[in-house]
């Protein structure tokens, strides 16, 4: 796992098998085991329309971080309510059903 995200009590995790990068939508209550960036982690995926990119997580995370260490917490609202619009608007094709850790 490369990125997360979190949405409410969902997350959005970008996984990497060295091929490919792919979003994974991490409905809340799917599993016991939430994904974190520490460890590995094996998703059971069904897909709900044709795999996309993985979203750009780190653009949207750095204009929050520096707008609001500038002292401009109205900005890092607006990046933080723009960058949360996105990522529940472009939600993954790939939706977990089951999330196991291998570590």
């Amino acid at each position: 796992m490369i990125r997360l995200a979190g949405i409410g009590g969902d997350t959005i995790a970008v996984v990497d098998d060295c091929t490919a990068q792919l979003a994974v939508w991490c409905p809340a209550g799917t599993s016991p085991w939430e994904p974190s960036s520490h460890g590995r982690f094996e998703f059971e995926v069904t897909m709900e329309g044709a795999s996309d990119s993985a979203p750009d997580l780190d653009t949207g995370y750095g204009e929050i971080t520096k707008a609001a260490l500038a002292g401009r917490l109205e900005d890092a609202q607006a990046a933080a309510t723009a960058f949360f619009g996105r990522l529940e608007r472009d939600e993954p094709a790939a939706v977990a059903t089951d999330i196991r850790p291998l570590d």
